[in-house]
């Protein structure tokens, strides 16, 4: 069985190997990470059951979690697009579409398509640093569906 840790590191190895990311924090203060830098903040966003695929026998549960994506450099609505960013976000994206542990039976799944209400998505924005600058963001959701966390025969 998998839990929470296991998803949150899981997702931390991904942000990892997008091979963009300067920084993956794992704190809820935006500003931790280093001025200029492009930095991935993960925290925890709900754990709820799985109805759609759970069992008689055990219970399957959706843990989300977050991914805040930022460019640790103030910008104002006339800076260009910071392409490292939205390169980031595609490569993310495209290696979070894989099973936990890279198993035929896997142990979890991202929820691609929302079956259990939240799909994987990314939202771009800006959001204010500690500074009063605007920073360029992306929040990415990643709902991820554990198969079998709980027995129910315990």
């Amino acid at each position: 069985m998998i839990g929470t840790d296991d998803v949150i590191g899981w997702v931390v190895n991904t942000i990892k190997q997008t091979g963009v990311v300067d920084q993956v924090l794992e704190t809820e203060s935006v500003g931790a990470a280093a001025p200029g830098t492009f930095a991935a903040v993960i925290h925890p966003q709900a754990m709820i059951p799985s109805p759609k695929t759970s069992g008689l026998a055990t219970t399957s549960m959706v843990i989300t979690v977050g991914a805040q994506l930022t460019i640790q450099t103030p910008v104002t609505p006339l800076t260009p697009t910071d392409r490292r960013l939205t390169r980031g976000v595609d490569k993310l994206l495209e290696l979070l579409n894989a099973n936990i542990e890279g198993s035929d039976d896997p142990l979890g799944f991202t929820d691609l398509y929302g079956i259990e209400g939240t799909a994987l998505s990314a939202v771009f924005g800006w959001i204010p640093g500690p500074d009063g600058v605007m920073y360029r963001s992306a929040e990415i959701t990643i709902p991820v569906i554990v198969t079998n966390a709980y027995s129910q025969s315990q």
